[in-house]
């Protein structure tokens, strides 16, 4: 609008736009400051549908080699060849080494290490002679466990750490993060150093050549000691099993375990007994034990076992060394033994008022104890719990009497029998068929024939397209033994059950006989794909 003078210039301009018809409309609109107010006419759906009449598309571009921009600068959004988008995700790499450093000087306290891709973990344990046990714990999002180790320094397997040394840590996959911790501690300090590594730790491989294809290995008795052999074969020795001692002291009585009376009038107590009244024991894979009780004391106490880890007890009798008694309390100093052999627990218990203090001493022993019968043995019948029919022995001068019950000695010198023989005689037996008919044998062989001798039914019945049994009545004859089967017009085929088809069957040509050894318990199907007929025998 240069060419028109600036009165001209400064009226106001209208802009119209037109519809379809080609009206004049409406004018544009303008906001405040002059700028023309548009409308976006797209109408796609943000949530997904059918694709819209107009749409705003964004634009991309291709470069064979990707733009290089430094700072300050922009560029449109990139495309390969395909007009994919090309995107980048950001992703740190793990670091290759991760380490951590700390003190273990008392329970409670840690050494922590996160793992991040760790493949490998190696622990230096040092420090001013410690003296407890550290175990290195797994924690992942199952929970936590106790890692196995490897000794670098002496080569052996341990599930904790007692001295300072190298360890590499077996079985961290899965691991988020590892803790070092005392389970017992007494004094000093530990320094641990925990060192992890994305590589896996790598065995290296022999060099295969003839100078080294066979290797030397050596077995160590987990102390660092060398087996031996002998003419290839390992040496071994038993080793005898070690015994034990442990020892208490009683000064009260138990008030606080409770009895319940069961089967036959037994006895089990339960609960937790009174402090200073029970000396226990753990006896889980011990054999034997010796139980000892001295000491200045008053009272009464109850020897008990228990199989169930400590949880409920019963009275269990020791052998009184020296006598024939068994007793299951004590009012006296004493010394016994018992099996302990398959009883997880023994212990003994303050049942009564208790003055001065009785002194309990136990070896338990791994070795296998003697049986020892104090008391002459009672036989008796076994019909009942408390049967009193026992068994007769009588002296060899006795003879035997009608009366005596159970077993019976029969032979005695005063026996008729022929002098100079202790031979009662011989005796024949015979073998009979159930009908008082002896049955016979050849070269000492019992001689045996299964023949047809109860009964037989035959008869006709129509086979066609749908199975039936093979017999000749609405069930099988009773204790068959044979069935023959012959078509008489058109071929059939046998199968083990109703499902059976001309295509699955055995075919039996018309004018054949077949014989099979079927049982009553058996029952073959005929069919047919023309409807004809079939003769049955069945014989028993």
């Amino acid at each position: 609008m240069a060419d028109l003078p600036y009165i001209q210039q400064a009226q106001e301009v209208k802009i119209t736009g037109q519809d379809s018809l080609g009206d004049t409309v409406n004018y544009v609109g303008a906001d405040a400051n002059g700028n023309i107010l548009t409308k976006d006419y797209s109408n796609g759906s943000a949530t997904g549908g059918t694709a819209a009449t107009s749409s705003i598309l964004t634009g991309g571009i291709y470069n064979s080699t990707a733009p290089s921009l430094t700072t300050g600068q922009q560029a449109s959004a990139q495309l390969d060849s395909s007009a994919r988008l090309i995107t980048n995700v950001g992703i740190t790499a793990p670091p290759s080494n991760i380490t951590t450093t700390g003190t273990l000087s008392g329970l409670g306290q840690t050494v922590n290490l996160t793992l991040f891709g760790t493949a490998s973990l190696n622990i230096d344990v040092s420090g001013s002679g410690f003296v407890g046990v550290i175990a290195i714990v797994a924690n992942s999002p199952s929970g936590q466990r106790t890692l196995g180790l490897f000794n670098i320094n002496s080569s052996n397997i341990a599930s904790s750490i007692t001295t300072n040394g190298s360890y590499r840590v077996v079985g961290i996959a899965g691991v988020v993060s590892v803790t070092a911790q005392f389970t017992s501690y007494t004094s000093g300090s530990a320094t641990i150093n925990m060192y992890g590594t994305t590589a896996p730790f790598i065995v290296q491989p022999y060099s295969m050549n003839a100078a080294n294809v066979l290797v030397t290995s050596y077995l160590n008795d987990g102390s660092g000691n060398a087996l031996t052999s002998t003419n290839n074969a390992l040496n071994v020795s038993q080793v005898s099993a070690s015994d034990t001692f442990t020892t208490g002291n009683i000064t009260t009585q138990d008030t606080s375990s409770t009895s319940t009376t069961y089967f036959n009038n037994q006895v089990w107590y339960s609960g937790t007994p009174t402090t200073g009244s029970v000396f226990s024991v753990t006896t889980a894979g011990i054999e034997t034990g010796m139980v000892e009780i001295s000491g200045t004391w008053t009272g009464t106490l109850q020897i008990e076992i228990s199989v169930d880890s400590g949880v409920n007890w019963i009275t269990h009798a020791i052998h009184q060394i020296g006598s024939p008694n068994f007793i299951t309390s004590a009012t006296n100093n004493v010394t016994g033994s018992l099996n302990l052999g398959g009883k997880t627990n023994f212990r003994v218990r303050a049942i009564s008022a208790i003055t001065g203090t009785a002194i309990v001493r136990l070896i338990s022993s791994q070795n296998p104890s003697s049986t020892y019968i104090a008391n002459s043995i009672k036989l008796v019948d076994g019909s009942t719990t408390t049967s009193t029919t026992t068994m007769n022995i009588v002296a060899a001068s006795t003879p035997a009497a009608t009366t005596n019950t159970a077993i019976v000695v029969g032979l005695s010198p005063n026996s008729p029998l022929p002098a100079g023989t202790n031979t009662l005689g011989t005796v024949n037996s015979k073998t009979e068929d159930g009908s008082g008919n002896s049955i016979a044998s050849y070269n000492s062989q019992l001689d045996t024939n299964d023949i047809i001798n109860t009964s037989i039914s035959s008869g006709s019945i129509t086979v066609g397209t749908t199975a039936v049994a093979a017999r000749v009545s609405t069930s099988n004859l009773t204790n068959r033994k044979m069935l023959m089967i012959s078509p008489v017009t058109y071929t059939v085929y046998l199968g083990s059950s109703s499902s059976v088809t001309t295509t699955t069957g055995i075919p039996i040509y018309p004018g054949q006989v077949i014989s099979f050894a079927f049982s009553a318990n058996v029952t073959p199907y005929l069919i047919s794909a023309t409807s004809g007929t079939v003769n049955i025998f069945e014989a028993a």
